[in-house]
């Protein structure tokens, strides 16, 4: 195994993997600079009957380079899409996409079968200086007409995306003209052709929403798997893919640089991010404020007005919490926050609470749990010289608090940040890859056909 792994080592491999395990496939897409560049994911299409071989053969080829699988996404009924990563000579983690379906089913209505892409499959050879690499592709008609079909479903029809469909094109004109006609009409037909042919797609573009339209106009509806696509979204709905993570930590422990580092870091293990900072706020965007220089500055609230500041917090992690963050996690988000609920009991006069703290912590045991809650740990004198806010006891009295309550959850992890930056976020890195990554083994079995 080489010291240093690249997605073009890690496909190539793969593909010899699942030959070796007897897994039928194609690479379809954009190959034009396989393997020295892979652009995205690495897409692949596989027999139905090669489904039950899958995970085996992927946990076998983890194994055997050191990665994990942090992330298994099923984007529509018979398509995964998986999230490898590893970790370089540089300690930075890096990701590896496969993407793995059969029968291209979209909207309850099957595009393309499985059997179509793979009869007539091409092997392809690349023997450069930098790599040898041999996979399997489909005919360039089959190629032509799937990146089609998939790029007008989405409605978005880039110009990478023009120049390899007019290159699959001249390739297997007759055969290509076949495909379309089993689509589209006759005016769309001749409009796609003539595309193709002068790799001018400005007409298709404007056209996009009408041969969306008529493309699923066409094709006969099926109840069966619109109810199993049905039954996968409710699956992400009880099961969200992304990550709910809270970071603690009083005053200079760096919580708001560590955020800003992992939220670039681990972005490409999901389909977006998000930050917040202490709340919900309802899911609106708060207004980024200066940082509070002296938070035990002004008075206490009295008991009335702090029962109802307690009550909108409340109403704002529950309600707040399912009308925001929960939906953000649905679409396999990174949702961190900057302090959380938590740092109410803890530090009750930073946020001028003078209500009795037994209902403050009874309050915190009936909200939505985040996933992870990470204390970035700090010495009480480290903490005073980094930001002199509060005196040096005070943060005594607040180091030993969160080390208390984050001690006491079963999720929650204490990280040493009183080393250099690079350390912690890689230790912050590791432990929400970690978590990601015993999900990820438990959810492997829904992985079938």
């Amino acid at each position: 195994m080489p010291n240093h792994l690249s997605d073009g080592f890690l496909a190539s491999n793969l593909f010899r993997f699942f030959e070796n395990e007897g897994i039928c496939y194609v690479l379809v897409g954009d190959s034009r600079e396989y393997p020295a560049k892979i652009l995205s994911d690495v897409d692949l299409v596989i027999e139905p009957e090669c489904v039950s071989k899958l995970v085996p053969c992927l946990m076998k080829f983890c194994d055997l380079y050191n990665l994990k699988i942090v992330q298994i996404l099923q984007h529509e009924q018979s398509a995964w899409f998986f999230v490898c990563t590893w970790t370089g000579n540089d300690g930075k983690h890096h990701v590896f996409y496969p993407d793995v379906c059969t029968d291209y089913i979209r909207w309850g209505r099957r595009f393309l079968s499985a059997r179509c892409l793979l009869s007539g499959r091409i092997r392809k050879h690349i023997d450069s200086d930098a790599q040898q690499c041999s996979f399997f592709v489909p005919a360039p008609e089959q190629a032509f007409i799937y990146y089609l079909l998939k790029k007008i479903d989405k409605g978005h029809l880039a110009q990478s995306h023009q120049s390899y469909l007019s290159g699959e094109w001249k390739k297997a004109r007759k055969e290509s003209i076949k495909q379309l006609q089993e689509f589209w009409s006759e005016p769309e037909v001749e409009m796609l052709c003539e595309a193709a042919e002068s790799n001018s797609w400005n007409e298709v573009c404007d056209a996009l929403p009408r041969l969306r339209k008529a493309l699923r106009g066409n094709l006969a509806f099926s109840l069966k798997y619109f109810a199993r696509d049905v039954q996968r979204k409710i699956q992400r709905i009880m099961k969200p893919t992304g990550i709910h993570v809270v970071l603690l930590g009083p005053d200079g422990s760096g919580k708001s640089t560590i955020l800003e580092h992992i939220e670039k870091s681990l972005a490409p293990a999901f389909r977006r991010t998000r930050r917040y900072h202490l709340r919900p706020f309802w899911g609106r965007r708060k207004v980024t404020r200066a940082p509070e220089m002296n938070p035990h500055g002004k008075p206490v609230r009295g008991l009335l007005t702090s029962m109802i500041k307690l009550g909108v917090w409340w109403i704002d992690f529950t309600i707040g919490y399912f009308a925001s963050v929960f939906p953000c996690l649905v679409r396999s988000t990174l949702v961190l926050f900057d302090r959380y609920y938590f740092d109410l009991p803890i530090d009750p006069k930073r946020y001028r609470y003078g209500g009795p703290l037994w209902l403050a912590k009874l309050c915190g045991k009936l909200i939505p749990r985040p996933d992870l809650v990470i204390l970035l740990d700090v010495p009480a004198e480290e903490l005073f010289l980094r930001k002199a806010e509060v005196a040096v006891e005070e943060s005594h009295r607040q180091r030993q608090a969160y080390h208390e309550f984050v001690g006491t959850l079963p999720n929650g992890h204490i990280i040493d940040n009183s080393e250099g930056l690079e350390e912690t976020i890689q230790k912050v890195e590791a432990v929400v890859l970690n978590y990601m990554a015993i999900r990820a083994i438990s959810s492997l079995g829904h992985v079938k056909q």
